[in-house]
Protein backbone atom coordinates (compact mmCIF):
# COMPACT_ATOMS: atom_id res chain seq x y z
CA UNK A 1 0.00 0.00 0.00
CA UNK A 2 1.39 3.56 -1.38
CA UNK A 3 2.51 5.82 2.03
CA UNK A 4 -0.74 8.19 1.06
CA UNK A 5 -3.30 6.29 0.91
CA UNK A 6 -1.96 4.68 4.28
CA UNK A 7 -1.66 8.14 5.91
CA UNK A 8 -5.17 9.03 4.22
CA UNK A 9 -6.65 6.34 6.14
CA UNK A 10 -5.45 6.55 8.92
CA UNK A 11 -7.75 8.11 11.19
CA UNK A 12 -4.63 10.40 13.43
CA UNK A 13 -3.94 12.40 10.30
CA UNK A 14 -5.29 15.51 10.87
CA UNK A 15 -3.03 16.06 13.91
CA UNK A 16 0.11 16.10 11.32
CA UNK A 17 -2.61 18.96 10.24
CA UNK A 18 -3.41 20.66 13.18
CA UNK A 19 0.57 20.29 14.15
CA UNK A 20 1.66 22.31 11.22
CA UNK A 21 -1.21 25.06 11.87
CA UNK A 22 0.06 25.13 15.32
CA UNK A 23 3.22 25.26 14.02
CA UNK A 24 2.85 28.10 12.00
CA UNK A 25 0.88 30.37 14.40
CA UNK A 26 3.67 29.98 16.78
CA UNK A 27 6.15 31.91 14.08
CA UNK A 28 3.98 34.45 13.18
CA UNK A 29 3.39 35.13 16.94
CA UNK A 30 7.14 34.90 17.15
CA UNK A 31 7.61 37.38 14.34
CA UNK A 32 4.84 39.99 15.76
CA UNK A 33 6.66 39.89 19.14
CA UNK A 34 9.99 40.36 17.43
CA UNK A 35 8.93 43.36 15.60
CA UNK A 36 6.85 45.08 18.91
CA UNK A 37 9.96 44.60 20.61
CA UNK A 38 12.05 46.34 18.10
CA UNK A 39 10.00 49.12 17.94
CA UNK A 40 9.70 49.04 21.81
CA UNK A 41 13.92 49.71 21.86
CA UNK A 42 13.72 52.29 19.35
CA UNK A 43 10.92 53.99 21.51
CA UNK A 44 12.78 53.93 24.17
CA UNK A 45 16.31 55.10 22.58
CA UNK A 46 14.29 57.85 21.43
CA UNK A 47 13.00 58.67 24.49
CA UNK A 48 15.82 59.01 26.28
CA UNK A 49 16.97 61.24 23.86
CA UNK A 50 13.96 63.42 24.52
CA UNK A 51 14.66 63.66 28.19
CA UNK A 52 18.63 64.71 27.52
CA UNK A 53 17.43 67.19 25.01
CA UNK A 54 14.69 68.57 27.35
CA UNK A 55 17.32 68.69 30.51
CA UNK A 56 19.76 70.37 28.08
CA UNK A 57 16.96 73.01 27.65
CA UNK A 58 16.06 73.14 31.04
CA UNK A 59 19.80 73.96 31.80
CA UNK A 60 19.69 76.78 29.02
CA UNK A 61 16.63 78.33 30.79
CA UNK A 62 18.09 78.41 34.53
CA UNK A 63 19.53 82.08 33.47
CA UNK A 64 15.24 83.06 32.99
CA UNK A 65 15.12 82.07 36.67
CA UNK A 66 17.35 85.19 37.29
CA UNK A 67 15.26 87.54 35.10
CA UNK A 68 12.75 88.47 37.89
CA UNK A 69 15.43 89.40 40.23
CA UNK A 70 16.78 91.95 37.70
CA UNK A 71 13.45 93.16 37.05
CA UNK A 72 12.86 93.68 40.65
CA UNK A 73 16.14 95.28 41.54
CA UNK A 74 15.52 97.39 38.02
CA UNK A 75 12.11 99.04 39.44
CA UNK A 76 13.70 99.82 42.84
CA UNK A 77 16.34 101.83 41.03
CA UNK A 78 13.47 103.70 38.75
CA UNK A 79 11.66 104.14 41.76
CA UNK A 80 14.43 105.51 42.99
CA UNK A 81 15.45 107.97 40.26
CA UNK A 82 12.00 108.97 39.89
CA UNK A 83 12.30 109.78 44.20
CA UNK A 84 15.77 111.56 43.83
CA UNK A 85 14.49 113.57 40.38
CA UNK A 86 11.60 115.17 42.69
CA UNK A 87 14.02 116.30 45.33
CA UNK A 88 16.02 118.15 42.67
CA UNK A 89 15.37 121.98 42.33
CA UNK A 90 13.21 121.67 38.85
CA UNK A 91 12.14 118.40 38.92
Amino acid sequence: MPLAAHMSASPYSGWWVGLFAGFGVVVVVVAVVAVLLTFASRLGDQAQNAIEAFDAARAGMDPLALLDGANEAAREILAATRAARGLLPGG
